[in-house]
């Protein structure tokens, strides 16, 4: 195979995969987008357990 023949070849393949990746985009949108949507919540979340955890340990009598 001549180095023309790899590089078309390998043209060919990025193509495939980034219609691939544009079709799987395409066909989940919504969830990506619901996803995108609870990042801040989840973030606020991770927040609100992390000081939880450091003031627990003091609060308990035990």
């Amino acid at each position: 195979m001549s180095a023309w023949n790899t590089a078309e070849a390998l043209q060919k393949e990025m193509a495939r995969r980034s219609l691939t990746i544009t079709q799987f985009e395409e066909a989940n949108r919504e969830l990506i987008a619901a996803v995108e949507s609870e990042k801040d919540i989840i973030a606020l979340n991770q927040r609100i357990k992390a000081a939880y955890d450091e003031y627990l340990p003091g609060y308990r009598p035990w």
